[in-house]
């Protein structure tokens, strides 16, 4: 009988007493002939290399421990590592100056259901703070047989940090020109600002152009009518 065969019977010898350990000579022999055998992929076998060094054993359970909880951890890593990259961090705000803003307007959507208008508007301005979604919801009369119409009503815009709200007003002239302006306060990272919208536009057109300012501080009250010379 050659040293194979006796290999082989001595396998099935073990294999067939339902075996929960094995001869030591027979798994030694059989990792020799595996290791011998064995074919590297290219991209693991670096990380795969240092476990021919051990014998069957203990060291051979802990390093496949140590390779798997490594493998872990790094996948952890890169799944972590986009998500906290991902959270934009405010920006800042310096409490004691102002800023003034530049930008357009995008319509995407807008109603209007007994004198009562609703829009929602994309903000692409100069200023991070007050870029966003905006919804307007305004109330609308107009004069008519001279073409001009004017309006008043709530606006909000919000992004990832905050969110700006106060009362709009708007004006539409006869030659379908728009001017819309108003204050609004500061909420979230923006407490203890303002910002003063105002946008122009025409009515053929879904954009609006904008020229505004961010303040600090809150909106400016109304003056008293008595207060004035």
């Amino acid at each position: 009988m050659t040293r194979e065969q006796d290999l082989q019977r001595r396998l099935v010898d073990w294999l067939t007493d339902g075996p929960v350990t094995a001869p030591t000579q027979v798994v030694d022999e059989a990792i020799k002939r595996t290791v011998g055998r064995r074919q590297h992929h290219p991209l693991w076998g670096w990380l795969l290399a240092p476990l021919d060094r051990f014998r069957a054993g203990e060291d051979t359970r802990v390093v496949i421990l140590v390779v798997v909880l490594a493998l872990t951890m790094l996948a952890a890593l890169a799944i972590a590592v986009p998500l906290a990259g991902g959270t934009r961090r405010a920006p800042e705000m310096d409490p004691s100056s102002a800023l003034s803003v530049t930008g357009a307007t995008e319509v995407i959507s807008e109603s209007e259901l007994d004198g009562v208008f609703e829009r929602l508007v994309r903000v692409d301005a100069s200023d991070s703070r007050v870029r966003g979604e905006a919804r307007q919801v305004m109330s609308i009369e107009s004069a008519p047989g001279v073409g001009l119409l004017r309006s008043t009503g709530l606006m909000r815009l919000e992004n990832d940090w905050g969110a700006w709200e106060g009362a709009i007003h708007g004006a539409r002239y006869p030659d379908g020109s728009e001017l819309e302006y108003g204050w609004l306060q500061g909420h979230g990272a923006y407490e203890g600002f303002s910002y003063f919208h105002s946008t122009r536009g025409h009515t053929a057109e879904t954009g609006r152009t904008i020229e505004g300012a961010i303040w600090p501080g809150e909106p400016p009250p109304a003056p008293d009518p008595s207060s004035l010379p």
